[in-house]
Order: structure tokens, then C-alpha cells, then sequence
């Protein structure tokens, strides 16, 4: 019997479990009383292993491998540094600060998007993404799901704004 067939979509279930479950929690509170909203711990971590993974191939593969086949070192190297570095920049960087006034985001590059409560002009929820996109007239931000303080972050939308998690597309959670 081929397991593999078994084990890889349970340790995905298992995975996206814990992901919800984390960001059922409270989100951390700053100096001033701003909730902050980041990713899981789990994001940096896998992050992290991706790209260290791919430093590990890079020079391993360099140093053993023959001439010709140094172009499949570098594709893997790309592909291992492609999914580790952005997991680690998200986890580590990437934030949401809720304030009464508005929502501010640091994207994982570290740049600032802000948009007040009132210029909020649509909010949708992609089921695949993941991700509530708030837009105004003239920015747009993300805010995935795994976020640990997500439904926190709900209730202020309903709080502040027009719209209800009907409005936004959301499923129960």
C-alpha cells in the first residue's frame, strides 16, 4: 500500500488546522493599545528551513556536481529559495496595526500602506487566497486569514465600517 497517498493530505489537514486555530487567538497589543496582527510562528520557521535549504543545495551542489549539471543546482536553488524567503520576510516583517482611526499594514518588503475606517470602499474575501482585500480609492490591502487575531480584526471591520462578514463573502469560522 502507498502511504504517501495517505500521509501527505493528513499532514496538510493537520497543518491548516493548527493555522485556524492559531489565528483564533488574541493579537498582541502595542504601547499605545493597537492590536498587531502577525503571521503564525510556523511561517518564519518553514521560511527559514526553505531557505536555508536552498543555501545547503547551492553549495553542496556546487562543490559535487559536475559541470553540466550545474544549471538543474541553480533551478533548485531557485526554487527552494523562492518559497523559503518570501515565508521568511512575511513571517518576520509583515504585520496589520488596527488603530481606532484606521488600518495600517507593513507589507514584507516593509513598506506602509494605511487606510483610514471611512475610505474603506470595498472589502471581498478570496476562498482561495485566503485573503480579505480592503480596497479604498487609492490603496489596497491583504490580510490573510492565518493572521493570529483574524477574528478580532472581523469584529472591528463590523465595527467601524458598512460592511457585515456577509457583505465581505466570508465563510463561518
Amino acid at each position: 500500500m502507498d502511504y504517501s497517498n495517505i500521509i501527505t493530505p493528513t499532514i496538510m489537514m493537520l497543518v491548516m488546522a493548527f493555522l485556524f486555530a492559531v489565528s483564533k487567538k488574541k493579537p498582541k497589543e502595542d504601547e499605545k493599545g493597537n492590536k498587531i496582527l502577525r503571521l503564525p510562528l510556523l511561517y518564519p520557521i518553514m521560511g527559514g528551513t526553505a531557505t536555508l535549504g536552498s543555501v545547503i543545495i547551492l553549495g553542496y551542489g556546487l562543490f559535487t556536481c559536475k559541470s553540466d549539471e550545474v544549471i538543474f543546482v541553480f533551478l533548485f536553488f531557485l526554487m527552494a529559495a523562492g518559497l523559503g524567503v518570501p515565508l521568511l520576510l512575511m513571517g518576520t516583517i509583515f504585520k496589520i496595526v488596527i488603530t481606532p482611526e484606521q488600518i495600517e499594514q507593513t507589507t514584507a518588503f516593509g513598506k506602509i500602506k494605511t487606510i483610514r475606517w471611512s475610505d474603506i470602499t470595498s472589502i471581498s474575501f478570496g476562498k482561495i487566497s485566503l485573503e480579505l482585500k480592503i480596497k479604498s480609492h487609492n490603496q489596497t490591502i491583504k490580510v490573510h486569514m492565518h493572521l493570529v487575531g483574524f477574528p478580532y480584526f472581523i469584529n472591528e471591520i463590523e465595527a467601524n465600517t458598512k460592511f457585515t462578514r456577509a457583505d465581505m463573502g466570508l465563510p463561518k469560522f
